[in-house]
């Protein structure tokens, strides 16, 4: 991954956060659609997404910068401050799992979700992703969307290390301990 493309996703983030910060309920709803199958591509959508991708992005990649737009939108639904976090998908699974298990193991309903979205493709992978992130935000689990869309655009990578980087992130002990476990809202940061 490049500087560029980590400035690109980092800027794009920012944007979507800055949406966040102004309130703007139906710029994130229009969005929010942008991760459900049935009404994904309306004239709505497509006014509110588009102006927020980076200029330059090659047609293949759009549709992921997309989806992450419409899961930032909707982990942040009813939120009026951006949440964020460090580390990859798996780790704020782990701290999910961790969080709804009486004991040190993963609780089994997030390790079953978990597994399948690790072998997901395509409109599946949509629908886990926005299960999962919806799952997240109730429990007020944050996602580093950077990261997020970082690791989805080589997701079709024949290695599958993003997958692997999430498995051990997720079955790797040492996840849970990780100091942004919650969600950090920008109030919540500063002294």
């Amino acid at each position: 991954m490049t500087t560029t493309t980590t400035t690109r996703t980092q800027q794009f983030v920012s944007r979507l956060d800055s949406l966040v910060t102004r309130g703007d309920r139906a710029w994130l709803a229009a969005l929010r659609r942008l991760t459900s199958t049935p009404d994904r591509w309306n004239a709505d959508t497509f006014a509110a997404a588009m102006p927020m991708l980076p200029p330059g992005l090659h047609p293949n990649e759009e549709g992921w910068w997309l989806l992450v737009a419409g899961l930032h939108a909707r982990w942040h639904q009813a939120r009026s401050t951006p949440g964020h976090a460090t580390g990859s998908f798996g780790a704020s699974m782990r701290r999910l799992a961790t969080q709804l298990s009486p004991d040190a193991e993963p609780a089994d309903a997030v390790t079953r979700r978990f597994s399948v979205l690790l072998t997901a493709t395509d409109e599946r992978l949509t629908h886990h992703l926005r299960q999962a992130v919806t799952q997240l935000a109730a429990h007020d689990i944050a996602v580093d969307f950077s990261r997020l869309l970082d690791d989805l655009r080589h997701w079709d990578h024949p290695d599958r290390y993003v997958q692997r980087h999430w498995a051990r992130d997720f079955w790797t002990p040492h996840a849970s301990t990780d100091p942004t476990s919650t969600a950090t809202t920008d109030s919540e940061a500063s002294p």
